[in-house]
């Protein structure tokens, strides 16, 4: 349980209106579960789009991390409802409950495995922009990924900075609020480097090309799930930059609502981009030279 509703009449969410904490909730809780449902209606269609009866194994390169970022985006979406089971009022920030330690793990490696899965693509389309090369090796990026995910999601750790996101405000359980050098330290510097790579990197690719072909232009068409990222992500880390800076003040209400409903958006909002990127892609190439594009990936 977070804060809000079925909380004593006393406690206090540090907010000017006590009903704003219900707000964030059930922002959270609505959007949380619309995202989780886009998410698995995506995942359906990605794999039995024109593939019926195909082996799984044979997808394209495209298509397997967007199921992988489709993914690592759903679980975004549970963590969000496993902190129905966190009691704010137990949690201590020194000693999490299970489930609280639980959320703030799974928050933290979908975190990365989304934002690795975006770079992926945005480096997947941007060779293939600039230097005509096909990825292929999709299994190889997953286990990187997958190891890389692992290890952020296990290095707060060592600060023992896992608990309840600020236990006064009980609005989710990541990394603890007066933890906030160990959120910047294992995700907000490097989600900036990635945000800065995936911009750069395809505009570097589209200028090196005097003429871009017809699946190029295709793979530009899926810089758009980066972009998306980048948007989602815009919220919450000037939302974290606040508490960083101002850490003795109260907490900005729209700050942090912006903070919960766009970061829970994206796995919505992908699944509307997957729907204009398809049709971008088969405009993209003459004839079957999307299909090939794909195909080829």
């Amino acid at each position: 349980m977070a804060c809000g509703a079925a909380l004593p009449l006393n406690y206090s969410c540090n907010f000017e209106d006590p009903g704003q904490c219900d707000t964030i909730i059930l922002s959270r809780r609505i959007i949380s579960t619309i995202a989780a449902v886009g998410c698995i209606l995506l995942l359906i269609f990605i794999i039995w789009r024109p593939r019926f009866g195909e082996d799984w194994r044979n997808l394209a390169y495209m298509d397997v991390m967007l199921i992988y970022l489709d993914v690592a985006i759903l679980f975004h979406s549970i963590g969000w409802w496993m902190e129905e089971g966190v009691d704010v009022l137990k949690e201590k920030p020194g000693s999490p409950s299970p489930i609280c330690l639980a959320t703030g793990h799974v928050l933290q490696f979908s975190n990365w495995f989304s934002i690795l899965a975006a770079f992926n693509i945005t480096l997947c389309c941007s060779v293939r922009i600039g230097c005509k090369i096909v990825l292929d090796k999709w299994w190889i990026t997953i286990i990187v990924c997958l190891l890389v995910s692992l290890f952020f999601t296990f290095i707060p750790w060592a600060g023992n900075a896992y608990g309840p996101d600020g236990l006064e405000y009980g609005m989710w359980c990541w990394i603890r609020n007066d933890k906030l050098w160990w959120q910047f330290g294992t995700w907000y510097i490097w989600l900036l480097i990635g945000i800065l790579l995936m911009f750069f990197m395809p505009i570097i690719a589209y200028s090196c090309r005097r003429k871009c072909d017809d699946h190029a232009k295709a793979a530009l068409c899926m810089v758009l799930y980066p972009v998306l990222y980048l948007i989602c992500w815009i919220a919450p880390t000037v939302n974290r930059y606040q508490e960083l800076v101002h850490s003795c003040e109260p907490r900005i209400y729209s700050h942090v609502l912006g903070h919960t409903v766009s970061v829970s958006l994206y796995g919505l909002l992908i699944a509307i981009a997957y729907i204009v990127t398809s049709k971008c892609i088969c405009d993209g190439g003459d004839g079957g030279g999307a299909t090939e594009m794909h195909a080829r990936y």
